[in-house]
This record gives structure tokens, C-alpha cells and sequence, in this order.
């Protein structure tokens, strides 16, 4: 019995056949691995273990070429939870620009998003071919590298990172610092044993989907899988006059106190306030949320700064003189060093977070330069999340299901814009403060209004326009406006006739109420025992009792 991490991210005791890739699958992987967009494999070539790989950027077009020892990840008979690689015989020492390199699998024919990698550094007082097996690999380590896209721990003078495919070209291109001790481990820990350095290296990625589908607590969530507390995280929101000035720092007046005169100085803004506190506690890790962030001009917010976020000291840049004059302040002030042969090096305990609105449309597009600089995690519509299983309510008898309006107006969004952008989430709306009720106002005011306004209003030909009144047979009997669903005498007509007819949402229906249907003419009752005195008042021909 071992235990083995499996497709869910979930440990468990496993006594199966022991899975490793086959000598073919492995080439599959790595040229898999180093052809990730945007790189594309260029050649591959073994003699063993031994992989020696080019591959280039296909935006730069650069070539590059690395040395791969490989070897499969397997048990460690000595420990359940342990796990090891072996070189047969092969010495990384001698040959540049190499690095050791393990992969795990749950099975075999895994596809390379389920596979986990593992990088051991190359140690120059090591004989490996007298000493094959590499350790100190715990399966707790490649789950930790799951949940977190990459995982860093020291296992006696060894640094061990494990990491997801996606994470290749960064350990490669930061090696170095990550196999040196740039980040100082929690000194309780013995150096003897495995000690463990949670702090992820840094990343760029952007929560995108359409309104509504929970980006911001996507965000959330994962800040608190993280570690992140109110001391190293901060939250901001662009906005078309969100500027760098707003969002790096700038000169403002003030007043001289002493000689009361009007004065500038450099005032730091959240991205440089987190650049020194990043690089003045590197055993910490910091994190910037923005939110919304294609209603700005990422261009002009970011400036020359966005550079940084390649996240490769070769692209350091040259801050403006009043951002330097202050950056070197700070240094004397603070014993810690910000400035990098005079250059801005992005820390790399700073991590940046933002949520994308996918139907916004939005003034300053994103170029590919800036896109490119981001890892992107799309997060979906969940038609099956209970806990957004609202119910819409448009009088005590006609009530519909959140989810259920949703699987039906989004079939229709899509077929009339072809794109699912502009779906609308489950979390458009949270009703969980109003006992799960939607009101029709609510509805009226928030989900029609973005209907009709963003998706619906100039798409009057189309067939699939829910915002057209239909006849029984199903022939166009008239354009509905917007302004129709605020006139009292047929709000609540129009509401059922465009919820039940024209999306077919079925009813929510309950055993001591009976249905009133509504014709597009005249309100007519069905089997309606005790009709209001309202509605007699309304349709005089029912008469009297």
C-alpha cells in the first residue's frame, strides 16, 4: 500500500500497478511540454536520460536549448509517502545548461495538464552516477504543488520544486534563484529534514468570464488558499481615469510646515507601495487584486512598468528620475535594496491578481503584449450550484427557477451573439440576503435592463429576440420595448408571457396554489375558483357570483 495523488488533487491508499511513462511517452510529454504556447518545440534528441531539447518563442522568435535528466517519479519502498527519481548513471555536472528533471503520473496515459513535474538542483559535491536515486520528494508536496501551481521545499542541501506544466518556462528561466536560498526558510525548521518554503514564486494571471459567474470570489478563494491576510494584500479597481500616476505614484503638492509654503514631493501609489514591501520582506508574500481591470487603459496604467511583469531580471527597467530619487530615499531609510544596477526588478513574492468582465465593453483594449503576460483562468457559468438556486417572483403563483432562466436565456444570447460572453452568470444576481427571492423589480431593473440593453436591443430581426410578443401559433405579434415592462397593466403579462412562452421556464409548482394564465389580449382565469376582486374590477364580462 502507497498513496498516490489522483485526477482530484485528493490523496489516497493505493496498492495498483505502479504507473510510469514508457520511454516513447516520455519524449511525447517533454516535446509536449516545451511546445506550450507561446513556445513551440524546434528539435529533441536522447541518448538515455539524457533529452537535450531546442525550442523557440514563437512571439520573439528566440531560440533556446536545455539539457533534461530525466527520470520517472517513483516509490520510495522505504516510505508510503516518499517518492524518487533515478538517472541510470548519468552526471548533469559536467554539461551546461542543464537541469534535472522528474514527472508524475497518476497513470500512464495521463494528458500533460494531469502530469506534475519535479526539479531537483544540480549539486557539484553529488556523484550521481555513484548515488542514482534523488529523494526527499513527499507526495504531500506534489499535492501542495496542485492547489498552488508551484511548491518549493529544501530537503538537506537540496532545493526541490515541484510544479504544473504551464510553470516549465519560469523554473527554467529563474533557476538560479529558485535553487538558491533567496527566500529564507522558516529557521525552526532543521536543516536535516524536509523544511518547507510555502511561498510560491510570483505570477500575473487574470480571472476572465462573463457577468456574473463569481471572478471576484474566485479571487477570493484562492487569496485564501494562499495565506493572504489584510497585512499583504490589496484590493483596486480600474476605472477610464485610473491612471499610472493613480496606480504607481506621482508628484503632489503639500504644504511646508515649517516654512508654509506650497510644495511637490514623489507620493507612492499601491503598486510601488507593495514593490517595497515585497522586496523588504522576501520571506513573505504579497498580493494585488484588481479588479475590472479592462474598464482602464492598461496601456497608460501600467506604463513602462508593465515590462515587469515578464518576471525576468533581463527586462528590468529604468524608473523616471523622481521614482528613483524616492526609490533610493527608501533604500537608506529602510536597509533594503529596491533599485537593481539602478533598474526596477520585479520582487518575486509579489503576485497580481485581476478579474476580467468579458461583456464589457471596454474603451482601451488590451494589446497582445500586455495579454501575453498574463496566465488567464476562465471561470464558468455553474448552472448546478445550489447555493445560487434562486427563485424569480413574479406574483405567488408564477415563480421560476434561477438556474432554469438561465440554461434558457443563455441558449438564446448565444445563438443570437454566437459567443458566450455575454451569458449572464449565476451569481448576476445574489439573492441570498432576500431569502433566495428575486423580486420582479429586481428582475425588471437588473437582468432585463442588461438584456435588452447589451444583448437584445439591436438585434430586432433576429429570430431568437426574446423581446418580441408572440401569438399562440408562434407568429410575431409585436416589438417589445423595454419601457413596456414598467407599464402596471401588463408588467406582470409580459413578464409570465416572456419567462413561460417565449423561454419556456417551467413553473416552480406547489400543490395548494392553481396557475393563472395570461393571454396577450386580455387577462383570462382557468380554473380559478376565488378570482380577486381586483381582477373582476379589470375584466367586468366574468360578472358577478
Amino acid at each position: 500500500m502507497r498513496v498516490e495523488i489522483n485526477h482530484q488533487s485528493e490523496l489516497e491508499d493505493y496498492s495498483g500497478e505502479v504507473q510510469l511513462l514508457s520511454t516513447t511517452r516520455i519524449r511525447e510529454v517533454l516535446s509536449e511540454l516545451f511546445s506550450q504556447n507561446p513556445y513551440s518545440l524546434v528539435n529533441i534528441q536522447n541518448e538515455g536520460s539524457l533529452y537535450s531539447i531546442s525550442y523557440k518563442n514563437n512571439i520573439t522568435e528566440e531560440e533556446f536549448s536545455v539539457n533534461v535528466f530525466y527520470g520517472n517519479i517513483r516509490n520510495e519502498s522505504r516510505n508510503e509517502r516518499e517518492k524518487k527519481i533515478q538517472l541510470n548513471g548519468k552526471d548533469p555536472r559536467n554539461i551546461d545548461n542543464s537541469i534535472i528533471l522528474g514527472c508524475y503520473c497518476f497513470n500512464n496515459a495521463d494528458s500533460l495538464n494531469n502530469l506534475i513535474f519535479v526539479g531537483w538542483n544540480i549539486d557539484n559535491n553529488t556523484n550521481y552516477p555513484s548515488n542514482p536515486s534523488l529523494r526527499g520528494l513527499s507526495i504531500d508536496t506534489l499535492q501542495k504543488a496542485r492547489f498552488f501551481g508551484f511548491y518549493k521545499h529544501q530537503y538537506r542541501a537540496n532545493y526541490i520544486c515541484a510544479f504544473l506544466p504551464s510553470f516549465i518556462f519560469y523554473y527554467i528561466n529563474n533557476y538560479e534563484n529558485i535553487h538558491s536560498n533567496s527566500l529564507p526558510l522558516d529557521k525552526n525548521n532543521s536543516s536535516t529534514s524536509e523544511s518547507v518554503d510555502n511561498k510560491i514564486p510570483g505570477f500575473n494571471k487574470i480571472y476572465f468570464g462573463p457577468p456574473g459567474t463569481g471572478k471576484s470570489h474566485a479571487i477570493k478563494e484562492e487569496l485564501k488558499k494562499l495565506g493572504a491576510n489584510a497585512d499583504n494584500y490589496s484590493r483596486v479597481t480600474f476605472h477610464p481615469d485610473y491612471d499610472y500616476h493613480s496606480f504607481v505614484g506621482g508628484f503632489k503638492p503639500f504644504t511646508d510646515k515649517k516654512d508654509n509654503l506650497i510644495k511637490y514631493k514623489f507620493v507612492p501609489q499601491v503598486f510601488i507601495e507593495f514593490y517595497i514591501k515585497a522586496w523588504s520582506k522576501l520571506n513573505e508574500h504579497y498580493y494585488l487584486v484588481i479588479e475590472e481591470i479592462n474598464r482602464g487603459n492598461c496601456a497608460e496604467i501600467f506604463g513602462d512598468i508593465f515590462q515587469l511583469l515578464d518576471r525576468n531580471p533581463e527586462y528590468n527597467i529604468e524608473p523616471s528620475s523622481e521614482l528613483r530619487d524616492f526609490l533610493v530615499e527608501c533604500e537608506g531609510e529602510n536597509n533594503v535594496k529596491l533599485l537593481f544596477d539602478g533598474k526596477l526588478q520585479m520582487p518575486n513574492n509579489l503576485s497580481i491578481l485581476a478579474s476580467m468582465n468579458t461583456s464589457d465593453q471596454s474603451l482601451y483594449p488590451m494589446d497582445s503584449a500586455f495579454k501575453r503576460r498574463w496566465d488567464w483562468q476562465y471561470v464558468p457559468i455553474d448552472l448546478k450550484c445550489t447555493e445560487s438556486n434562486f427563485t424569480i417572483n413574479i406574483d405567488d403563483i408564477h415563480q421560476y427557477s434561477w438556474l432554469e432562466f438561465l440554461a434558457k436565456v443563455n441558449d438564446k444570447i448565444y445563438k443570437v451573439n454566437k459567443s458566450e460572453d455575454k451569458q449572464i452568470g449565476n451569481w448576476f444576481i445574489n439573492a441570498s440576503k432576500s431569502n433566495n427571492i428575486i423580486s420582479k423589480e429586481l428582475f425588471i431593473n437588473k437582468v432585463l435592463f442588461y438584456l435588452w440593453n447589451d444583448v437584445f436591443k439591436d438585434e430586432v430581426f433576429h429570430p431568437e429576440n426574446i423581446f418580441i410578443e408572440r401569438n399562440t401559433d408562434g407568429t410575431k405579434n409585436r416589438d417589445i420595448s423595454f419601457n413596456n415592462f414598467y407599464n402596471k397593466d401588463e408588467q406582470d403579462r409580459l413578464l409570465i408571457h416572456l419567462l413561460s412562452d417565449i423561454l419556456n421556464v417551467p413553473l416552480i409548482k406547489s400543490e395548494d396554489k392553481e396557475v393563472i394564465e395570461y393571454s396577450q389580449e386580455i387577462q383570462v382565469l382557468k380554473d380559478v375558483a376565488d378570482p380577486t376582486e381586483e381582477y373582476k374590477d379589470n375584466n367586468p364580462e366574468l360578472g358577478e357570483e
